[in-house]
């Protein structure tokens, strides 16, 4: 979304005219999600409202824009998981199917130490190696 507001000042003198205009713009980029935390896609300008100090702002330009993203998910496989594991799989494979084909998802776990189980993809199959880990050592955190 962009956001223009203009302010000018035009002044003469006797030995020349001379107008001086002065604008400003201001950009502001917005990511909408709703209650549940989910992203909200096909806004249009209607439904926003910008205000500086209390004053509403004209919105003079908007777009929507759909700009990839990459995303990496960690997942803890440390002993203290070792009930919760395959909870954490579900959440990476809703997260995964929630992606648009543009974004792109890589996967690490850590448990004694991290380690890549996917590199960056678009595909939103989780690799076959994900559903083999197992929770186990301890959980390093420095």
């Amino acid at each position: 979304m962009l956001i223009a507001c203009y302010s000018s000042a035009i002044s003469a003198q006797d030995d020349g005219e001379i107008i001086k205009v002065e604008s400003s713009l201001v950009v502001l980029n917005a990511t909408i999600i709703d209650d549940k935390g989910i992203s909200v896609s096909g806004l249009t300008q209607s439904k926003f409202k910008i205000f500086e100090d209390g004053k509403e702002q004209e919105i003079t330009f908007f777009e929507a824009e759909k700009t990839p993203f990459a995303a990496v998910i960690l997942l803890d496989t440390s002993g203290s998981m070792e009930t919760r594991v395959s909870l954490a799989r579900s959440a990476a494979i809703n997260f995964l199917d929630g992606l648009r084909i543009e974004d792109v998802a890589s996967i690490y776990n850590f448990d004694s130490k991290v380690s890549l189980v996917q590199d960056f993809s678009n595909s939103r199959d989780i690799a076959q190696n994900v559903f083999e880990l197992k929770a186990k050592g301890m959980t390093v955190l420095n």
